[in-house]
């Protein structure tokens, strides 16, 4: 396993140019809520400890949390009584792009012989950069409890764990009723507020990025807001696309493509008008 990097909380790790590790069955689920979850943290960065502590204290209500230096993380992965949350690195090895992608990840430990064998009971990407990764903490607490509520629907409906973020979209059919709230950084080019607003009936605005981090903040009821994670400047990569309740903390909508010359990054006129379609 190779160490490449600390952020915010965690290990950044080597997923072994794929996707994500090994899918988790309904017994690793079962272990998850009798485990302690281990999560690393820093002693040369106080601010960052205080930080992580206070979103955990806040937020995470479903495992006693336990904090871990990287040698004892090492010693612990094999236990099958721990769990581990964290941000983790993902390479693709079917990607043009080189630099890899980060992924908040919740996993179980065990007999997995190295970190990307061990099972993944939650994997939400996060961003495309560590100094992304920074700016995007304010997605923190929302993704906590987002993993809390999948925990929970894995416990009682075993099949997300074939279709994983995907099995939200049947949520889509909630956003009849909410205000849905898009950077307008994060759309792909030639989509618009007028043209949008011709084909769909949902209230859906397109703001700024300080608009989107106050409703989370705030937790502004009956709101989503967009999520995107795309290398910025980039032609060539992998665009990923996530909305969140900013009161319950529920994934409504997860999309992903392969961005290019011809379909750039962004959420897209497709993505829109199946958001938009109820």
């Amino acid at each position: 396993m190779k160490k490449i990097g600390l952020i915010a909380f965690t290990l950044v790790l080597s997923l072994s140019a794929l996707a994500q590790g090994k899918k988790a069955t309904s017994a690793d689920v079962e272990r998850f809520f009798k485990s302690t979850t281990s999560v690393l943290i820093f002693n040369e960065n106080k601010m960052v400890d205080i930080s992580l502590k206070d979103n955990l204290t806040k937020y995470w209500k479903v495992t006693p949390v336990k904090y871990v230096d990287s040698t004892e993380f090492e010693n612990l992965r094999t236990d099958a009584k721990n769990s581990f949350l964290g941000i983790t690195e993902v390479r693709y090895s079917n990607d043009k792009r080189e630099s890899p992608y980060y992924y908040l990840a919740l996993s179980v430990g065990g007999n997995a012989a190295t970190y990307s064998d061990m099972p993944d009971l939650g994997f939400i990407p996060f961003s495309t950069t560590l100094e992304e990764a920074f700016d995007n903490m304010y997605m923190l607490p929302t993704m906590l409890n987002f993993l809390q509520l999948h925990i929970q629907n894995l416990k009682m409906n075993p099949g997300i764990l074939e279709e994983s973020l995907r099995f939200y979209n049947k949520n889509v059919e909630e956003l009849a009723n909410k205000t849905i709230l898009i950077c307008k950084d994060d759309v792909a080019p030639g989509v618009t507020q007028e043209r949008m607003e011709k084909k769909n009936k949902n209230d859906i605005r397109f703001v700024s990025r300080e608009e989107i981090i106050k409703a989370v903040e705030q937790h502004t009821p009956n709101t989503v807001v967009g999520y995107m994670v795309y290398p910025k400047g980039k032609e060539n990569g992998r665009c990923f696309k996530m909305l969140f309740g900013t009161d319950d903390a529920k994934l409504y909508f997860y999309g992903d493509h392969k961005a290019n010359k011809i379909q750039k990054g962004g959420f897209t006129r497709w993505d829109i008008e199946r958001i938009a379609r109820y």
